[in-house]
């Protein structure tokens, strides 16, 4: 007889091999979807209160599966987030990867929806996410009756800027269903001109240790190398940083998840009764001084708000746009002889948050129909609303007296300085943001 021998390697191999194929075997007959990473047929684990057979021997079988696979999942949605994100903020990424191993179950899921949506042609859809909105860790802790997490916008800078931080916050509660609050000083800001802006007030202690001696955590500013650098917002929102209170720092404006909510925006920034009745008259002021041709129709009102004082320093220091006192000359020139090649019996109605300046530019401009606003802040960018037509220059204030017109066109700056891409309002943001009907001019 002869003699079947095998070498020690090819036996071990053998064996291994055969290990492999029976766990497969056995994974794919409960079909785990908590463990897999790959396949797309896979149901994930049923919830205990429907099936909690089934959902005990899934469960069985996912505490059969190595650490090491569990982690390798963990860790590669770490680095896929972390490398969308370009997250920069040593606490949110602690918390990101803190939150990921508490939730390995929920991994392979959420791997598959947020490798999926980055491989999709987002170009033309609105809201603009970093991640699959979809792929969200939901929980069932409460504070004070919302569902964590909690995110709540905390005010800074100027009227336009706190509109930002609202209206910011606000769309990703759309977007994320999650609970979205604002605080008390927000509302008391916002409330001197709108009614009706919805989400509900908390008040939060004026310094950050004490915010944080009470459970609250801030959200930073992510990288200063985008346009849209408060992802970290979108990660908690979303749950990827736990179930915690956050509230936002800085002036987070995300501009490109506004257009999907415009229609809601403008119901929540609707001015009081008064600011509407001081605008109206003004617009009626203008329109009786004003040289028109009754023959060409009713005059059509182009509002202009142009941004001065800090902001011109500001613009050359934060984003190394120089000589922007010259530059609006040219670019406000161009931008109203557009709306005059294209409309007759033209109003321009400007404001400024620098008067003198302004008064002085309008004498300058030898435009017969050109009218400077004197009111207060909400006073202005109600008028400007109100008119058919828009020239924004720079700024958060200009931006919304733009967006919350009913209709017409919006001419904005087209800035091509290399420093400024991380602008708010570059010609990349808008044309991303799908804002219909915003036209860019040089500048």
């Amino acid at each position: 007889k002869k003699r079947i021998t095998m070498s020690a390697k090819f036996f071990y191999g053998l064996l291994a091999g055969t290990a492999v194929v029976a766990f497969i075997g056995t994974v794919t007959l409960y079909h785990p979807d908590d463990e897999l990473t790959t396949p797309v047929e896979e149901q994930p684990i049923p919830d205990a209160t429907v099936a909690p057979v089934e959902t005990k021997i899934l469960t069985k079988v996912y505490n059969t599966v190595s650490p090491k696979h569990k982690d390798d999942t963990a860790e590669r949605l770490f680095k896929l987030i972390t490398s969308i994100t370009n997250m920069e903020n040593i606490d949110d990424i602690e918390r990101l990867n803190e939150t990921l191993r508490n939730h390995k179950k929920l991994l392979p899921n959420l791997l598959k929806e947020i490798t999926s949506y980055q491989k999709e042609d987002h170009r033309n859809t609105v809201p603009k996410t970093i991640l699959n909105p979809k792929a969200t860790i939901k929980y069932d802790e409460v504070w004070a009756g919302y569902t964590l997490p909690v995110l709540v916008a905390n005010p800074a800078g100027g009227v336009g800027n706190v509109m930002g931080q609202y209206a910011t916050v606000f769309g990703l509660y759309k977007i994320f269903n999650m609970s979205a609050l604002m605080t008390t000083k927000l509302k008391f800001n916002l409330n001197r001109f709108f009614d009706d802006v919805s989400l509900a007030p908390v008040t939060l202690s004026k310094s950050k240790e004490e915010r944080a001696e009470a459970g609250w955590v801030e959200l930073h500013k992510d990288h200063p190398t985008a346009p849209s650098t408060y992802f970290g917002l979108q990660l908690g929102c979303a749950g990827f940083l736990g179930p915690l209170r956050f509230f936002t720092s800085g002036c987070p404006i995300e501009v490109q998840i506004f257009s999907a909510f415009k229609d809601d925006l403008q119901k929540e920034f609707k001015f009081n009764d008064y600011l509407v009745s001081k605008a109206n008259d003004a617009l009626y002021d203008f329109s009786r001084r004003a040289a028109l041709d009754k023959a060409d129709g009713p005059p059509t009102y182009v509002g202009i708000h142009v941004r001065l004082k800090d902001y011109v320093n500001h613009m050359h220091r934060r984003w190394g746009v120089p000589d922007v006192l010259e530059r609006y000359k040219g670019y406000l020139k161009r931008a109203m002889m557009f709306y005059k090649n294209k409309y007759d019996n033209v109003v321009f109605v400007l404001a400024s948050d620098d008067l003198s300046y302004i008064e002085e530019y309008a004498k300058g401009s030898k435009e017969r129909n050109l009218f400077v606003t004197h009111g207060t802040p909400g006073e202005d960018m109600c008028i400007l609303t109100r008119c058919n037509q828009s020239i924004v220059t720079l700024g958060t204030f200009g931006f919304w007296s733009a967006f919350l017109k009913e209709s017409g066109n919006t001419v904005y700056p087209d800035i091509k300085d290399e420093s400024a891409q991380t602008y708010h309002f570059t010609r990349t943001v808008i044309e991303n943001s799908k804002l219909e009907g915003y036209i860019p001019l040089k500048f």
